[in-house]
């Protein structure tokens, strides 16, 4: 039997997380989507210069090789000892 109504939260995620294109220059709501956070969480990472980003008039785009470049200094260098 098909669920009919409002979908759950996961659901919601996955369709908006579907709906972000692949291309070069991303906005901050779309890269909140890929980072998976918040806006006021990526507003301190471009402050405190951690995100490179792209100024276009009162807007902020975030490249996305910027993304990846975040990502790669973000990575834990832990060792793990078994």
């Amino acid at each position: 039997m098909a669920r009919t109504g409002r979908p759950t939260k996961e659901e919601q995620r996955t369709r908006k997380a579907a709906n972000v294109p692949t291309r070069l220059l991303y906005s901050t709501k779309e890269a909140c989507l890929l980072l998976n956070c918040g806006p006021k969480f990526l507003r301190e990472q471009i402050d405190a210069g951690l995100l490179r980003y792209v100024p276009r008039g009162n807007y902020r785009y975030v490249s996305a090789q910027a993304l990846q470049d975040y990502l790669i200094n973000q990575e834990c260098q832990c060792e793990y000892k078994e």
